[in-house]
């Protein structure tokens, strides 16, 4: 292929190789979508698109395996191709990996013409989200036949967060220990979304024991009862749990005033708003949250210190 591409030829592409086809047809037609983007200007490329007659979402990932090939020395990329599952969506699922990931993959073997789309799955995370997938005692684990004996269960009416998590976790992981048996928690399915949803919640748990730490239920239970009231919170849980307005009107009006919240208070705020960033779904309050944290950390040294030490246990 020309460095050069011209609509023209770009759509000749289209009509001769197909992503349903070989390994050589579905690379091809990949990079060619991949370069027509960075070429072509957007009426030209929009024109491309439509002609093209590929369905916006297979579009999608042929252009991201186009992506992912184009950053690979030709060689690499004679090598990588040969090694290829000739399916598209297999393909796809492989470009979730870094090139050079995929390279050393090809050479270890771990990557072969054989490799189904669920086998793909598996090891994409398996490389990205190594310790999400095997624990300490699952290690060496895998070749044994396992029975899945018994599943906990907690109604919405029972606390289990923060130290109490943790500490039941480590009750149980030793008590299976005793045992023989493996603990495993829900996160060891080859979902990497379901791996993205327990890494935040384990960092929400992380924060939220902060807080824990820093606001006891002893200091809650000093406070001016007509507080508690004005802003309806009953318990030290409830107030942790309350959105950022009441969790920061509470301490101000109870204790310290605005003036030195962020002195006194300003690693639990800073534990609240990361608490917050990892329980919202919403990509655009995160990345609000995210700067909120920055610029406060941005004018307080000891709080930034205290924030760079304590992330360390993240």
């Amino acid at each position: 292929m020309t460095k050069t591409l011209t609509l023209d030829d770009a759509l000749d592409i289209t009509r001769k190789h197909s992503y349903e086809g070989s390994i050589d047809d579905i690379v091809t037609l990949s990079l060619t979508i991949s370069r027509s983007n960075k070429q072509f200007d957007k009426s030209v490329y929009k024109i491309f698109t439509e002609k093209s007659n590929i369905t916006p979402k297979i579009y999608s990932n042929l252009k991201k395996i186009g992506d992912t090939m184009d950053v690979l020395p030709i060689d690499a990329r004679k090598e990588v191709c040969g090694s290829f599952p000739p399916h598209y969506r297999t393909i796809y699922n492989l470009c979730r990996l870094k090139p050079e990931e995929i390279k050393t993959a090809v050479k270890n073997k771990t990557i072969t013409k054989d490799l189904s789309f669920r086998e793909s799955d598996y090891l994409v995370n398996q490389i990205r989200f190594p310790s999400k997938l095997v624990t300490e005692n699952d290690k060496g684990r895998w070749s044994k036949k396992q029975e899945h004996l018994y599943s906990i269960f907690r109604s919405t009416d029972v606390y289990l967060g923060g130290e109490r998590t943790y500490s039941f976790e480590e009750d149980l992981r030793r008590l299976c220990k005793n045992y023989g048996l493996t603990f495993r928690k829900p996160n060891q399915s080859i979902s990497s979304t379901a791996i993205r949803h327990q890494e935040r919640r384990e960092r929400f748990l992380f924060w939220r024991q902060v807080i824990e730490k820093e606001l006891s239920p002893v200091w809650f239970m000093e406070k001016d009862d007509k507080w508690k009231k004005y802003f309806n919170v009953k318990t030290i849980d409830e107030l942790i749990d309350a959105p950022l307005r009441i969790f920061t009107g509470f301490i101000m009006k109870s204790d310290c005033g605005r003036k030195s919240f962020y002195t006194e208070y300003g690693k639990s705020y800073v534990a609240k708003l990361n608490m917050l960033m990892e329980t919202t779904n919403n990509n655009a309050n995160r990345y609000n949250y995210k700067k909120r944290i920055e610029e406060k950390l941005g004018d307080k040294r000891e709080l930034l210190i205290w924030n760079n030490l304590i992330t360390k246990h993240l």
